[in-house]
């Protein structure tokens, strides 16, 4: 029988006053007893390169989720020094912020994109 899934990512939040907000020793006690299947992601919001790079390395993670402000180019330089993947968070407020996003789009480095649309109807 087929695996149903190939791989899981769990998310490690390392933004500084974020209540899901974890330490590096606990991170790196679980990364090193993952399952090959389960991709660990640091997610970032705000940190300056030199603060990713000490928490990627001592927790052995390969995936980078940004949650905030970060640039193109901060986002590359830290791909491009790290080694890493790159997955990029954005809140869209409304459809002026998804047309802004695919015009850059070429401008962007990223893995994956993930989006969260605020006030939604359903």
């Amino acid at each position: 029988m087929r695996q149903i899934w190939e791989l899981i990512f769990w998310g490690f939040h390392f933004i500084k006053d974020s209540s899901r907000k974890v330490s590096e020793k606990l991170v790196s006690d679980i990364v090193s007893k993952l399952h090959p299947f389960v991709a660990p992601i640091a997610v970032f919001s705000g940190q300056d390169e030199k603060a990713v790079s000490k928490i990627i390395k001592k927790c052995s993670i390969k995936n980078i989720q940004f949650n905030g402000n970060e640039v193109p180019e901060f986002c590359k330089f830290v791909r491009d020094r790290q080694c890493v993947k790159i997955f990029k968070f954005f809140k869209l407020d409304n459809e002026t912020d998804i047309l802004k996003l695919y015009r850059k789009r070429r401008l962007f480095c990223f893995r994956r994109v993930l989006f969260r649309r605020r006030n939604c109807e359903i």
